[in-house]
């Protein structure tokens, strides 16, 4: 009995012993259960298969805590698992006595994800101004749908396959993460359309380095009613001297900036109308024309920041801007001071900048900054002072010479030789405030809503027509009647184009014979030519037509003229070959500001089989000849309005060439750069002229890139010789295949020039 005792006690204790083995860690702690994270579980078939970017196997024991196992649990494949077989697979994961498995697809199609779930529960979500946003303790659910229907979750801690966008109140995203603003932020995680969205908010101020002040007097300029910004400058070394005074102050997205120092005074209104931008420029208090207004003033008053020619708007951009690049600049010099009590700040750098626009040379320039935050944490005070050495290599080798900076190549230091060429000191005072000044102006007030055009006594309406004749070179339209009383077209400028035309819109127009350009409330033309126009007179919210008809003089000579497809263009030609069925575009020429109104008549016997209709061909209006049978054909072009002024053209029209040989074979052309075109036909010739071609081009210089081909489908019209083409596959060459005047096959490259294809 003691025996049997003794037995079970030692089968009790192995069991025991068994059981630890099985359900607790090294370190004696109970395992409660296992967590699999960032398990990729989405392939397709041939993928070699991978546990996923960022997995782990969490080990979470009965006490809360967790531990990564991943490298001591056992992951197993079970049986049937094949990457190149459709299927769901399963793999397992063992550790501490606890088993936990997930389910791995492989499709031959993508899986579609169908819905993110942000679980930000451990995630920090308050933070002080200026924090970068941790997306540490971030997960997400994601639900993907595979090719089987079967809809499958993935729990991922990664957004590395994610857009993840950080904006504030107004909408404005953070582009590094970067908290710049008070108040709440939301942020987007969403791949496609698919998104979910979690809160963090901005409630509390740090202000103890340079880049967090700066940061500050940016988040609140909106405590800034008014201000004053001065520019002092002087030439190497000389005393200094006023060069700009800027007064600025602030209403409700609105900002009046006043020059004191210009003669006459300009003045800024500039201020925005729900989505509308508004800007007025004046000058000893008239309204004028202006191409500097920029909507970045309703940030404040213009800084020149000469290290990269450029301006930034406001003092608190200008600070940003600036200790931007000193992070950057090339001498890696940055210094930085503050006084987070007195909130006093201090940076200073220097280096070579580029600041000509495109000078060969650098120059070399010392920036140093001073500004002070106010009780509200605006900048209350700022001083810019940036000393520039111009770059003077181009008298290197002169008398006397000596340059104006040293790079030493072997640390990349850059130090000034000699007194600077320029210095500018900016200082910058602000009060702080209710923003409550008003805009004067406004966009209805300004804006135009009707106006009429006169031509003499003439109310032209909205679609005016005038006639007229050469003996009248130049012709005054009034802009008349502008309504409101307070619309002004130096603010809603007034813009011209012309039908027909690619070019932009502008205050003028010169082309195809017209020069028109607005002066005032005027709109003068000028005429080189007899011709007709159609003008498009433009405000902002108001639109009219004009269409003007000069009638030229009578020519005292005619040209015949023929179109060339390739080049688009007429040029002059008194006999021509052509193809049975084909079309050629002619014109009789007339002299220089002749009337070119003509009639173009078949006079030769076979006149019955050809046709004249018109046309127009690059633009210009022309005639179109064709003819059913072969033979030579004469057409007489005589002028309207002299009618002792013609010319012919003679028409060669020849057989249409056999279309069946001539679409098959092998061809080859070279363009005027040596490029060679080699051709291939298959014709197929079912239910008409059809086929397979090839087409290859090989370029002359190899740097281009080696040979390119493209394979189309064509069919060719029989009755005119026109070939299209379907591009199958292939570089996209932008060829195209004809039938050329003289009933051989030609080539058309991208540029619309043809060559000659030799049959080879």
């Amino acid at each position: 009995m003691k025996n049997l005792i003794k037995n079970l006690i030692v089968l009790l204790l192995a069991a025991a012993m068994l059981a630890g083995v099985f359900s607790a860690c090294g370190d004696g702690k109970a395992v409660k259960e296992l967590i699999v994270e960032n398990a990729r579980i989405s392939f397709k078939t041939g993928d070699d298969f991978e546990y996923g970017d960022g997995f782990v196997v969490w080990a979470v024991y009965a006490d809360g805590s967790k531990k990564d196992v991943t490298a001591a649990a056992e992951i197993k494949k079970e049986s049937g698992f094949d990457m190149n077989v459709v299927g769901d697979y399963q793999i397992t994961v063992r550790y501490g006595g606890r088993l936990t498995s997930y389910n791995v697809y492989v499709n031959e199609f993508d899986d579609i994800l169908r819905k993110i779930e942000i679980d930000s529960t451990d995630v920090k979500k308050t933070y002080a101004l200026g924090e970068k946003i941790s997306f540490a303790g971030l997960k997400l659910k994601c639900t993907y749908e595979n090719a089987q229907g079967i809809l499958f979750d993935e729990i991922v801690t990664s957004l590395s396959d994610f857009v993840v966008d950080v904006a504030d109140a107004n909408g404005k995203s953070s582009k590094d993460g970067t908290l710049t603003a008070m108040g709440e932020y939301v942020v987007t995680v969403s791949r496609g359309a698919v998104k979910d969205a979690y809160k963090v908010s901005v409630n509390s101020v740090d202000v103890s380095t340079v880049a967090n002040a700066i940061i500050a007097g940016r988040a609140f300029v909106g405590e800034v009613v008014s201000g004053r910004e001065r520019v002092y400058a002087s030439l190497l070394g000389n005393a200094q001297y006023d060069e700009l005074d800027y007064e600025y102050e602030f209403g409700k997205d609105y900002i009046y900036i006043r020059e004191n120092l210009d003669d006459p005074v300009n003045e800024y209104h500039v201020g925005k109308e729900g989505d509308k931008f508004l800007a007025v420029r004046l000058a000893g208090g008239q309204i004028v024309a202006s191409s500097d207004i920029s909507a970045d003033m309703l940030s404040g008053a213009p800084f020149a920041l000469w290290y990269s020619s450029l301006t930034a708007y406001g003092v608190e951009n200008a600070l940003k801007t600036l200790y931007e690049h000193a992070l950057v600049a090339t001498n890696r010099d940055i210094a930085v001071k503050q006084d987070e009590t007195l909130r006093e700040y201090e940076f200073s750098y220097s280096g070579l900048e580029n600041a000509s626009g495109g000078s060969a040379y650098d120059d070399y320039y010392e920036t140093k900054v001073k500004f002070k935050l106010g009780e509200k944490y605006n900048v209350e005070s700022a001083e810019i002072i940036q000393e520039y050495w111009e770059n003077n290599e181009g008298y290197k080798g002169a008398e006397n010479y000596q340059p104006s900076f040293i790079t030493d190549l072997s640390t990349g230091k850059t130090v000034p030789n000699k007194t600077y060429s320029k210095r500018i000191v900016i200082s910058v005072t602000q009060q702080v405030g209710v923003r409550t000044k008003k805009n004067p102006y406004s966009n209805d007030g300004l804006t135009v809503t009707s106006f009429k055009l006169q031509y003499g006594d003439k109310d032209l309406g909205n679609n005016g027509v005038i006639e007229t004749d050469m003996s009248q070179r130049t012709l005054t339209v009034k802009i008349s009647d502008v309504q409101p009383a307070t619309a002004d077209l130096k603010y809603d400028a007034v813009k011209l184009s012309l039908v027909g035309s690619h070019s932009p819109e502008s205050d003028s127009v010169y082309e195809k014979g017209l020069f028109a350009y607005i002066d005032g409330n005027s709109l003068f033309c000028r005429f080189e030519h007899g011709g007709e126009w159609q003008l498009i007179i433009r405000t902002a919210n108001v639109s009219k037509t004009l269409k003007i008809t000069v009638i030229g003089i009578p020519p005292t000579s005619i040209e015949a003229n023929v179109f060339n497809p390739s080049s688009a263009t007429f040029y002059a030609e008194s006999s021509v070959s052509a193809i049975v069925g084909s079309s050629i575009n002619f014109l009789g020429k007339v002299n220089d500001y002749a009337n070119a109104a003509q009639t173009a008549t078949v006079t030769s016997a076979n006149k019955a089989y050809a046709t004249i209709s018109a046309d127009v061909s690059g633009g210009v209006n022309c005639f179109a000849f064709s003819a059913t049978q072969e033979g030579k054909y004469v057409v007489e072009i005589r002028s309207d309005a002299a009618n002792n002024v013609s010319c012919t053209l003679t028409f060669n029209i020849i057989a249409k060439p056999n279309l069946e040989n001539l679409f098959n074979g092998n061809f080859s052309a070279k363009d005027n750069a040596g490029n060679e075109y080699t051709v291939k036909l298959t014709p197929a010739n079912i239910g008409g002229i059809n086929g397979t071609a090839v087409i290859t081009f090989a370029p002359a210089n190899s740097n281009g890139g080696g040979a390119q081909s493209q394979t189309f489908s064509y069919s060719v019209n029989e009755d005119t010789c026109e070939v299209v083409m379907t591009a199958v596959s292939g570089e996209d060459l932008g060829v195209l295949l004809g039938v050329g005047s003289l009933g051989q096959l030609v080539i058309e490259d991208r540029y619309g020039y043809r060559f000659d294809l030799v049959k080879q």
